[in-house]
């Protein structure tokens, strides 16, 4: 091969890997970089959730969502749009942990556990996870909770506990302790959550 042709095919080779690395660094300061980190997102919601419990500060937990978001806070329940205001109405006060996010695409699952103060006297223990929908701005688009809780009345010294019946069909709350206000309570209970009938 002659010189000149030598030259040739090594300019040839020099535009196209100049070409390459064009293409490459568009790529690397495109989609990925610009794009909403999915980890950060769930990690930042965890974080202003975490505070945000314990101040009672709803402005900065709706903050969290993008207009018209999805949110069903409880499987069996139907949303409560004003659910914040009534829940922090009904606290004292708050200690929450949330956990490190699950992430999977634009989705995030996020463990928790709160321990609340009730204006009423009472306290509960609730524990839970949040799956969580993200849009590109990395706002939630869509929030389903799972959760559950231990209840523990009034009275301070007693509780109500969840009782199942040998054939597993009804769930009967019964008073640890000869208290009235344990009583009373079990009873409230058996009227809010009708579990069906022994069999």
């Amino acid at each position: 091969m002659s010189q000149r042709a030598q030259r040739q095919k090594s300019a040839r080779r020099c535009r196209r890997t100049t070409s390459m690395s064009g293409q490459l660094a568009g790529f690397g300061d495109g989609a990925y970089d610009r794009g909403m980190d999915t980890r950060e997102a769930a990690q930042r919601w965890a974080d202003v959730w975490e505070r945000g419990w314990r101040e009672h500060d709803a402005v900065g937990i709706t903050a969290l969502y993008a207009e018209g978001a999805f949110w069903k806070q409880h499987p069996f329940r139907d949303p409560e749009p004003d659910y914040l205001a009534r829940v922090f109405a009904e606290e004292e006060s708050a200690q929450c942990q949330f956990g490190t996010p699950i992430v999977d695409g634009d989705q995030a699952a996020v463990p928790w556990n709160a321990q609340a103060r009730l204006a009423d006297g009472g306290t509960e223990n609730l524990a839970g996870v949040s799956l969580l929908r993200f849009s590109d701005d990395g706002l939630v688009l869509e929030e389903r909770d799972f959760w559950n809780q231990s209840l523990l009345l009034p009275s301070g010294n007693c509780s109500a506990m969840a009782v199942r019946s040998p054939r597993g069909k009804r769930v009967r709350y019964r008073a640890q302790r000869r208290c009235i206000l344990c009583k009373l309570a079990c009873r409230s209970l058996h009227r809010a959550w009708p579990t069906g009938a022994d069999g």
